[in-house]
């Protein structure tokens, strides 16, 4: 099933962590990077809320939009009847190659 288009940097979060979660429980090579892109998204925030960046505005955007070309191509690679972009195909692709996720 394909999800909804993320619309903030919180909702950004929310579908990482289920992402992590559920991989952790099924076993799921998918979330490790979501894992790492949690971790992003997490400094990303902290950063806005600090006031780190010049315009918190656009970090937050590259941020969501980055999430949703992940995400859609993770919904497409999960799905039966879609296929990802090119560069989302080469990604979550990898998953299925166990020399790109464990050492």
């Amino acid at each position: 099933m394909i999800k909804e288009a993320p619309t903030g940097i919180g909702a950004v979060i929310e579908r990482l962590e289920a992402i992590v979660a559920d991989g952790q429980a099924q076993r799921d090579p998918s979330g490790y990077f979501a894992a790492l892109y949690l971790a992003v998204t997490q400094r990303v925030e902290a950063g806005v809320e600090s006031g780190r960046f010049h315009d918190g505005e656009r970090p937050v955007r590259i941020d969501v939009a980055f999430a949703e070309r992940h995400f859609d191509a993770l919904d497409a690679w999960r799905a039966t009847d879609d296929r990802p972009t090119r560069t989302g195909s080469i990604a979550v692709g990898a998953l299925e190659d166990a020399r790109s996720t464990h050492a």
